[in-house]
């Protein structure tokens, strides 16, 4: 299995979510491992539109 990885995503709150959905999909399907889900989206800076989300995630892929 691999390694934890750190994975941030800037887009709208609503795009956020739909990321979340699809990482939870995934996860669900065997794929990923969500190791640790956002608490909560942070605004970014510069912009009142666009937020940020932490994710830790291991792939779940054997080496071949």
């Amino acid at each position: 299995m691999g390694e934890v990885n750190k994975v941030r995503i800037e887009a709208t709150e609503d795009d956020l979510e739909s990321w979340l959905w699809l990482l939870e999909l995934m996860h669900n399907k065997g794929l990923i491992t969500i190791v640790q889900k956002p608490t909560k989206f942070y605004p970014n800076r510069g912009s009142d539109i666009i937020k940020r989300a932490y994710f830790e995630t291991k792939l779940n892929r054997e080496p071949e």
